[in-house]
């Protein structure tokens, strides 16, 4: 089709997220799964917290099966494109771009992303997740907004996204897969940023032992007496009639592995 079909996609969206017999149940209210499509937080906050279950592989294979339905429900690409995203669904372009950046991520997580996963101990990478996924948000956040406000420095705040969500892999107890792990989160993000500034796709460095990630860490990490960590997140760019924009420290988090 050349047009995204609502009543098909209202279907799938019913089918696979929600209570369906192979739906995910991601909420009994039909508003929500219509708006899945418009507001980014809804699968990036579910698949933080699915993939932060302590169960093995169980619920990451079945949450990855979904999405292969969904896809296959829609019959191609169609309704992710950004003429059907910014007028099918009526989102503004920056929505478009999250919606689409969370799908992306999300098939490298089921993707090349679950086979590192399962290279490993997954727990080590469930355990980070879960103890982190108010952070990890809120690095999604800061970066959607940052690039809103000052897109032309958009590779910058893409690396800046990188590096925050390596963070909690990189100091989490598991330190036979830290690099491992560092790497899978960072390329998650990689495949996040690639729908909308494909440009800055291989200037996002992966690489645990080179700078940059000591370098955040210096400015946006403190080790606890009592063993816990407190990270930063990356300064928020704000508009002001004065200045046109200005940098806002990044919130501070408190995190135990």
């Amino acid at each position: 089709p050349k047009n995204c079909e609502s009543a098909r996609l209202n279907k799938c969206l019913t089918d696979v997220f929600g209570d369906g017999e192979l739906g995910l149940n991601i909420s009994p209210d039909p508003a929500v799964l219509q708006s899945i499509m418009k507001d980014y937080t809804i699968l990036n906050n579910w698949f933080l917290q699915q993939w932060g279950r302590d169960d093995g592989i169980d619920t990451i294979v079945k949450n990855c099966n979904a999405l292969t339905n969904f896809f296959h429900c829609l019959g191609g690409p169609v309704c992710f494109s950004m003429k059907s995203m910014l007028t099918d669904h009526d989102v503004s372009k920056e929505d478009a771009y999250a919606v689409r950046g969370v799908f992306g991520e999300y098939n490298f997580n089921c993707g090349a992303g679950l086979g590192t996963m399962l290279t490993g101990n997954i727990q080590c990478i469930q355990s980070a997740i879960a103890s982190s996924q108010d952070y990890l948000k809120g690095c999604t956040d800061t970066y959607l907004n940052n690039v809103k406000h000052d897109e032309p420095k958009a590779c910058n705040y893409a690396n800046q996204l990188a590096l925050c969500y390596m963070t909690p892999f990189h100091l989490s107890t598991c330190r036979s897969e830290q690099d491992t792990d560092t790497w899978w989160a960072c390329n998650s993000q990689k495949e996040f940023v690639n729908q909308q500034f494909g440009q800055c796709y291989n200037d996002m460095t992966c690489k645990v032992s080179e700078k940059p990630l000591s370098a955040h860490l210096e400015q946006h990490h403190t080790r606890n007496a009592d063993g816990s960590h407190t990270l930063r997140l990356p300064d928020r760019v704000e508009k002001t009639a004065e200045k046109g924009v200005k940098l806002v420290k990044g919130r501070e988090f408190t995190i135990r592995f």
